[in-house]
């Protein structure tokens, strides 16, 4: 018994050793959303991995879910990256009045468009919902700002 008692204490101390960790990551470089991957971070998300299972959560679990809420953790990586792509891809559109993304301006925001038209292309052949990085949803929130699908037509 003492040797359980001992192991839980060992693992609260992790806990805040890393959730600190965490907290000085994010404080050094002013971010504001923690997206830094590490293991214990990992670890939280497949603790923790939807909303609905989070919202149920009591005790200690509940109050490590909060803290983390608190200093911005991201639950789901993909989404948090596609989103960010996305406003990137806005403001681009914004300033050169084309959802065409030039290399040479943004080799990421290039790739990323890219993998779209990709991810859009295999929904179409393989006539389905969803595939990995890309969904309907995600379909029509890009037809909303006039993104190019067929780039061939521009060159």
């Amino acid at each position: 018994m003492e040797y359980l008692l001992r192991r839980q204490q060992e693992l609260d101390t992790s806990w805040v050793e890393n959730f600190n960790k965490l907290v000085n990551f994010k404080c050094i470089h002013e971010m504001a959303v923690v997206k830094q991957h590490t293991r214990w971070q990992e670890y939280q998300r497949e603790k923790w991995p939807t909303p609905e299972i989070r919202q149920e959560a009591k005790g200690v679990d509940r109050d490590r879910i909060d803290q983390l809420n608190e200093i911005g953790f991201v639950w789901d990586v993909t989404q948090y990256n596609w989103v960010e792509n996305f406003n990137k891809l806005v403001k681009y559109e914004r300033v050169h009045g084309t959802t065409i993304v030039k290399h040479r301006h943004d080799q990421c925001l290039y790739a990323w468009c890219y993998n779209q038209r990709q991810r859009k292309s295999y929904l179409i052949l393989k006539n389905r919902q969803e595939a990995k990085g890309v969904d309907r949803d995600r379909i029509d929130r890009l037809n909303e700002i006039g993104f190019v699908w067929d780039v061939t037509q521009y060159k």
